[in-house]
């Protein structure tokens, strides 16, 4: 069994020091069950802008 990990680069979007900064680095990871997740950056993002969707740039 093959399991692909991929990482986005949210540098650009999470300015240190800024309130998206700082959630997110309270919360240090994304949370995956079988039934849903807990993202670590608002779901705006981690599932829009900042999700790695196939066939897309």
């Amino acid at each position: 069994m093959i399991l692909p990990v991929h990482i986005a680069n949210v540098a650009e979007l999470a300015t240190p020091g800024t309130d998206l900064d700082n959630k997110e680095s309270a919360r240090v990871q994304t949370l995956y069950f079988c039934n849903h997740n807990t993202p670590m950056l608002p779901k705006c993002l981690s599932e829009n802008k900042l999700s790695l969707l196939e066939r897309q740039p």
